[in-house]
């Protein structure tokens, strides 16, 4: 992980986030359905991101676990492209990989890996890795926030952006977090930024 961590601060000043929104886009309350294998990058793509790096940051704030369905990870995944998606009619999470060709790729060896994480805990993983997760079968819901980064170089078309940010030099805060900044209120997340 400190590899990672390494790499990824190396291109930091390269990297934007690929959402201004704050929604509760993997909120898993008790009974919810989970979320068929899918790429990330696979909506990304339509929507103008022209190069397969716009990347997610998976942060828990409910424990994750095998009951509550957590996200899992096919590895090494990313290497094989956008693999076709189709329209699954399941709900929310009604868009994913064909099944042929997610049966396919069980058949041939590649294995989804349950990410178990604890509050705060945060995973990494590009935007092209086969991602799902199962059904919430607990009685405690499983809320994690997504973070989308991009690079510098794949921002959004505009004949094809429905929204979302273009690139911004962001600039890192060395600070120390104070006391006022603690008693700052809270933003509305009711609101639709």
């Amino acid at each position: 992980m400190d590899v990672l961590i390494l790499l990824f601060l190396k291109k930091i000043e390269h990297i934007g986030l690929n959402s201004r929104r704050l929604k509760c886009k993997r909120c898993k309350y008790p009974g919810v359905v989970g979320f068929n294998p899918h790429q990330d990058y696979n909506y990304w793509n339509k929507y103008g991101v022209q190069f397969p790096e716009a990347h997610a940051a998976f942060i828990a704030i409910d424990e994750c676990t095998l009951e509550n369905g957590c996200l899992q990870i096919i590895p090494k995944t990313h290497l094989l492209g956008i693999l076709p998606h189709d329209n699954l009619e399941r709900g929310d999470a009604d868009h994913g990989i064909k099944v042929d060709v997610y049966n396919s790729l069980l058949d041939i060896g590649y294995q989804p890996k349950h990410i178990i994480m604890e509050p705060g805990d945060v995973v990494f993983f590009h935007g092209n890795t086969v991602n799902l997760s199962d059904d919430n079968n607990s009685n405690n819901s499983r809320i994690a926030m997504l973070v989308t980064l991009n690079t510098k170089r794949s921002s959004p078309l505009p004949s094809k952006n429905i929204g979302h940010p273009y690139y911004i030099k962001h600039h890192r805060v060395f600070d120390t977090i104070t006391e006022d900044d603690l008693n700052l209120p809270n933003p509305d997340f009711a609101m639709n930024y």
